[in-house]
């Protein structure tokens, strides 16, 4: 199932088919075009790396304005997303490292940022 408007508080990233993964943890992929995914209760097991969802944020210009403030340092990752990881980096400001994971995406018809931390 793809994810529509309503966000959990978990998103997994992994390299695994999308049907087989979806099906055994119960989760919704964000874009047909991604491997990351939403779910309500985070299983130890997940084949790929966990992460706790802090914000979803709309990509737009005022955002990219004011994102560096805020979000100084952070490791970034681009899944079905118009910019590289390099060009995002230029365009916001935020420079490599630190414990906060934005991973920029494309979920619908719009592009978000998904301010995360790993999940323990």
């Amino acid at each position: 199932e793809i994810m529509s408007g309503d966000w959990s508080s978990d998103v997994c990233s992994s390299d695994l088919a999308f049907k087989s993964v979806a099906e055994r943890f119960n989760m919704k992929k964000l874009h047909v075009n991604s491997h990351l995914y939403c779910c309500e209760n985070l299983e130890y097991d997940f084949p790929g790396r966990k992460f706790e969802v802090l914000d979803v944020i709309d990509f737009s210009s005022k955002t990219i304005k004011s994102i560096k403030k805020e979000i100084p340092k952070a490791n970034i990752t681009v899944r079905n997303f118009p910019l590289t990881v390099d060009e995002l980096r230029k365009k916001t400001g935020i420079k490599e490292g630190g414990d906060i994971y934005i991973f920029a995406t494309i979920c619908g018809d719009k592009k978000l940022l998904l301010i995360s931390r790993k999940a323990i």
